[in-house]
């Protein structure tokens, strides 16, 4: 196998991480510096959904909001091309999802400590609000996120540390490590 010095992105590039790592702020840098397509999962699910996440969550609860994302998720891995991907906070968590993943693309966890996360989450009120889980059942509720979804998002191909929150950085290690990756 050779690797893919001359052009990173042969596949689609899926961030998975908890909220506040980055994936939507380094997803679009990263896409705009390959070229290619930005997609947000929670953003493809409000659009069909007519509502914001957390008011899904809201109204219909956890489960159903996973359905949809699946089924939003299964929709844009059918599709062709190459696309740079950040996933909800639990989509790796849907069981089998971290495979079809990971079949098409290379998943990259975005790692970060959680102090780091929940200092980013509290800087605008306003944002907490918009992240269900973490708004009804504070800090706690990130700790056992972190927990509970460390070894899933451990299955990713590559592992980049954002706790230095440069975007630009990790857009670099980011296509630095792809690059190293074998060709599929």
């Amino acid at each position: 196998m050779t690797n893919r010095e001359s052009d990173p992105m042969q596949r689609s590039v899926f961030l998975v991480g908890l909220s506040g790592s980055g994936k939507t702020v380094v997803g679009r840098a990263l896409a705009d510096r390959c070229g290619v397509p930005f997609v947000d999962t929670d953003e493809l699910v409000e659009r069909r959904a007519g509502k914001a996440v957390y008011e899904i969550f809201e109204e219909r609860g956890e489960a159903a909001f996973r359905l949809e994302e699946a089924s939003v998720v299964n929709e844009l891995l059918a599709e062709e091309g190459v696309f740079v991907v950040a996933t909800g906070g639990g989509l790796p968590t849907i069981p089998g999802m971290m495979n079809r993943l990971s079949a098409v693309g290379d998943v990259v966890y975005l790692r970060t400590a959680v102090d780091t996360l929940w200092n980013r989450l509290t800087v605008d009120p306003k944002e907490l609000e918009k992240r269900p889980l973490l708004h009804r059942k504070g800090r706690s509720a990130l700790d056992r996120q972190f927990a509970d979804r460390s070894t899933v998002y451990s299955q990713a191909r590559l592992s980049v540390s954002t706790d230095a929150g440069d975007v630009d950085g990790v857009v670099d290690e980011v296509i630095a490590r792809v690059r190293q990756l074998p060709a599929a």
